[in-house]
């Protein structure tokens, strides 16, 4: 296979064709929440329309990879992720026929950065206790910041408000 070459600033090549059919869905994906977020279209209609509009990006990009597998080198770059997409497109593919799910894992991957930067600060923690300590701390930021909520007013709300509780309220 020849190396991705220039045509104007599009680059063209084995990983610039995936990502033109990543892009698709992405594209689709975009569109169809904003209609959810905006009320346009209702959940049900949401699943309907991404299986319509992504069924034909995805059995081409399946063929394209099937392809490729078979033209690209295992061992490069692109013949890896060739083969780890592959490898993984059942899985991939249950996201068409659930609303919560995306087509990616960036929003779990944002979630733990936190903890992969911290990771050496850790050490530092003093004692089990004290990881333990940090760690639900972590938990309950992340939880405010995946329910659009700022950490430090819900963390001052969660500190006021949980010493007057009594033993098993919410």
């Amino acid at each position: 296979m020849k190396a991705a070459e220039t045509v104007g600033t599009q680059k063209t090549g084995g990983a610039a064709q995936a990502i033109s059919y990543i892009k698709g869905l992405y594209t689709v994906e975009k569109d169809l929440r904003e209609k959810v977020k905006e009320h346009v279209i209702a959940l049900e209609e949401f699943l309907e329309e991404r299986i319509l509009r992504c069924t034909p990006i995805i059995i081409s990009f399946h063929k394209w990879l099937e392809k490729q597998s078979e033209e690209v080198l295992p061992s490069s770059a692109l013949g890896a992720a060739i083969k780890y997409t592959l490898n993984r497109w059942p899985t991939l593919l249950k996201y068409l026929c659930h609303a919560e799910l995306t087509p990616d894992n960036n929003a779990a991957e944002r979630g733990i950065r936190p903890f992969v930067m911290g990771r050496k600060n850790w050490v530092m923690c003093g004692s089990p206790e004290g990881a333990k300590t940090a760690c639900a701390l972590y938990s309950l930021i992340e939880t405010a910041k995946a329910n659009n909520l700022n950490p430090y007013s819900y963390l001052k709300t969660v500190f006021e408000k949980v010493p007057t509780l009594a033993p098993g309220d919410d």
